[in-house]
């Protein structure tokens, strides 16, 4: 009998805890929301006084109204949650003194087994509202974890099976290559082929379309006018898995990942000390470094 109560007790657990995960996964979005306005209201503070304040204050207050509104409802049934549980502590513990009453009474329980029904009775409860909590959470942040992940690989090339995986890159062809940059061509029918080792440089002045080349080359996004090949594939037949393992890549706005200065450069498949040393010094000459300053410093206290 205590089983069947249990079992029946855990699927209404359930039931109460998950009804406010929609609310949970809304409110912590528009917390989300909240706390990118206040880094973008801090940094435009300056501008503050030059915008239509009617305009910034209806976005802030519609975000903290609703915050508040969802806060209000996740409190209520956490409060009710408790309250729950506490009720579910008393009917558990009559139910309990009910059943051991008649189990006795009818001979199949003997009066000393009373205490290790009261102890199992209580250390399960304690169990499965823990379980429940549990998966609660689990879930809520699986979801926030998903919903980041999924943000951040928009517009990501995955790999493919009918696609042509390089071992190694040897040569790279441009052919009739054209790269318009508002509305006029800056590179036309361009051709040309560099084998490994080669060093080019692109030049140009703002707008030219330097960047948009260079990231044509690894096809985000993919070519308009003219064919880019390696090792005489063409770039659309390659898959994206080539490009991480043989290309290094670098954004014109880059900026270091949180970490050390060694967790960055294992990003990017530099392993040995000696290596970042070279590098950084390349780099940033006038700078003492040593193989403990690659670990022992966040990559954001230093001036690079």
């Amino acid at each position: 009998f205590l089983f069947l109560f249990y079992l029946a007790s855990g699927f209404f657990f359930i039931y109460v805890r998950f009804k406010s995960y929609k609310s949970t996964i809304h409110s912590n979005n528009i917390n989300n929301v909240r706390l990118t306005d206040s880094i973008s209201l801090r940094k435009n503070k300056a501008q503050v006084r030059f915008i239509k304040f009617d305009e910034l204050y209806h976005a802030f207050y519609s975000n903290m109204l609703l915050s508040d509104k969802l806060n209000y409802k996740l409190d209520t049934h956490n409060h009710k949650w408790s309250e729950f549980l506490k009720l579910n502590s008393f009917l558990s513990m009559v139910f309990m003194y009910i059943v051991c009453y008649l189990a006795i009474n009818s001979g199949l329980l003997p009066k000393a087994s009373i205490i290790a029904v009261l102890i199992i009775n209580t250390r399960l409860s304690v169990a499965i509202i823990s379980v429940v909590n549990s998966v609660y959470i689990i879930n809520v942040s699986l979801y926030q974890i998903k919903n980041s992940l999924m943000k951040l690989t928009q517009g990501v090339i995955l790999p493919a099976q009918n696609l042509i995986k390089l071992e190694r890159i040897k040569e790279l062809t441009l052919e009739n290559v054209t790269i318009e940059s508002h509305g006029r061509a800056t590179l036309s029918q361009y051709n040309a082929t560099f084998s490994t080792g080669s060093i080019v440089i692109v030049q140009g002045q703002v707008g030219m379309g330097k960047s948009s080349f260079v990231r044509s080359l690894i096809a985000q996004p993919p070519l308009m006018y003219g064919y880019i090949r390696y090792n005489q594939v063409n770039i659309t037949n390659i898959d994206a898995l080539t490009f991480q393992r043989e290309v290094a890549y670098y954004e014109p706005s880059l900026s270091f990942f949180k970490g050390t200065l060694r967790f960055n450069f294992n990003l990017y498949g530099v392993y040995e000390s000696e290596r970042m040393i070279f590098i950084i010094k390349k780099c940033c000459p006038n700078m003492s470094i040593d193989a403990n300053f690659l670990d022992d410093v966040d990559v954001d206290e230093l001036k690079l």
